[in-house]
């Protein structure tokens, strides 16, 4: 049983909650958090100014892209690739339920709340074949949603290896599906 065995160990949190020194440690801990932000803060700026300008229509999604657009700004790569599939797939569902309707008792009705969530549980790929079938979208739109739906798998299941590269790629795919549906610049 004297078999070596490699671990992480993270028992900061707990000394942050000490009753007793717990305050010193949390301006040691905030100092610290302050030197690596400084020491990130020039990438983080490149990052960001790199992305487009964002201009969109409100909706769900709006939270989402902020969040996935802030994980690239701060190089949570990884994180950024799963985030922007999941911004593109709320983009995708909000434009299919806003444009569903239903013919009930001889009237065209937007659908209620209980067939809006039905709606949710419909794949991706197929409410953007749906969509670009009916014309609502081009060719390039739709290979734009496959390429991060693609991505967003891979990561998603732990199989990303190029995080910083597929995030770059990611957040095009997104921005250009941004582009192509919900920009108020589309209208």
């Amino acid at each position: 049983m004297d078999k070596l065995v490699p671990a992480f160990i993270d028992l900061e949190p707990n000394v942050l909650k000490h009753p007793v020194g717990g305050k010193f440690h949390k301006k040691q801990h905030a100092d610290f958090l302050r030197a690596d932000l400084e020491s990130k803060i020039v990438d983080c700026v490149n990052r960001y100014a790199s992305l487009p300008a964002l201009v969109v229509h409100e909706g769900e999604y709006r939270k989402l892209l902020i969040e996935a657009r802030n994980l690239f700004t701060y190089g949570y790569f990884y994180s950024c690739v799963a985030m922007c599939g999941i911004s593109a797939e709320r983009i995708l569902k909000d434009i299919f339920v806003g444009r569903f309707s239903v013919v009930s008792k001889g009237q065209t009705v937007p659908p209620n709340a209980k067939s809006k969530k039905a709606l949710e549980s419909f794949s991706a790929k197929s409410i953007c074949d749906f969509l670009a079938a009916a014309g609502f979208f081009d060719k390039t739109l739709q290979q734009h949603f496959a390429k991060l739906a693609s991505l967003r798998n891979k990561y998603a299941h732990a199989g990303g290896k190029n995080a910083e590269t597929d995030a770059r790629e990611a957040i095009n795919h997104l921005h250009a599906i941004v582009q192509g549906t919900v920009s108020i610049q589309n209208v």
